[in-house]
């Protein structure tokens, strides 16, 4: 009998995507020195880059499956897949706020960061105090909700205005397009995917002018019709891969 083993996924195509879909303005020779350097310098940012290219096409495939099902009316092989667009929707959504998560913190262990952040200890302090403040600080640095939270408003000015124009956190008669709150709310739709199995699709269930996506509680997400959050997150995600690859970029200038 065979044995079969897990792999990881490999991409033998990583440069041609990363052009593809990060939209890089780079000479093709230029790119491979580059993430030769990323490699060289932060192997974690290279493999990091890998994944999100990965998970990005994995997306866009996802969605040419879509337009493949709908085409054939939902009937493959003798097989009714109606509905199969809101679980490949709910999906997508949920994938694009992974990607953000992806780039969004770089962990590092506690002693190690303490030891470069630890400059301003004097002997007036309780050195127990001194650690327990630290450690706050060192949580607040690499909790995944604060990054994550981060990642959005680092992005460009028309990404927030877009989210903000066009989606809405709904709580009873109240509506706010506050990006916190916008944020915060995306947060718990990707939190109760990974740790309930609960999923959120943008797709409407029937024809309304506006399509409402969420947790069953209080609160909703309303989103204009015609705007694709999916879309908008994952520009996000690339926004981020772009700043990091300038950076080293820049580096790689100066030797």
């Amino acid at each position: 009998m065979k044995i079969q083993t897990t792999q990881k996924v490999w991409n033998p195509n990583f440069l041609e995507d990363l052009v593809e879909f990060l939209q890089l303005d780079f000479l093709k020779q230029d790119l491979n020195n580059l993430l030769d350097f990323i490699n060289k310098k932060s192997p974690t940012t290279y493999e990091k880059l890998e994944t999100l290219v990965d998970r990005i096409e994995f997306i866009f495939h996802l969605s040419v499956i879509t337009e493949f099902v709908k085409k054939k009316k939902y009937i493959l092989n003798n097989y009714e897949l109606n509905g199969i667009n809101w679980d490949i929707d709910a999906l997508r959504l949920y994938l694009a706020l992974t990607c953000v998560d992806i780039l969004s913190i770089n962990f590092e262990p506690f002693d190690k960061w303490l030891v470069k952040n630890c400059s301003d200890f004097d002997s007036g302090y309780q050195l127990s105090e001194y650690i327990k403040s630290k450690s706050d600080k060192y949580r607040n640095s690499f909790q995944l909700s604060s990054n994550f939270s981060r990642a959005f408003s680092k992005s460009s000015i028309k990404i927030r205005e877009d989210i903000c124009n066009n989606v809405q956190v709904i709580n009873g008669a109240e509506a706010t397009n506050d990006l916190g709150k916008i944020v915060s709310y995306l947060y718990r739709i990707r939190n109760k995917y990974t740790h309930e199995g609960r999923r959120f699709h943008s797709s409407p269930l029937r024809i309304d002018r506006n399509q409402n996506i969420g947790p069953r509680d209080e609160e909703t997400l309303k989103i204009e019709a015609g705007f694709d959050l999916t879309d908008a997150i994952l520009q996000i995600a690339k926004e981020q891969a772009n700043r990091e690859i300038n950076k080293f970029a820049e580096q790689s200038l100066t030797l």
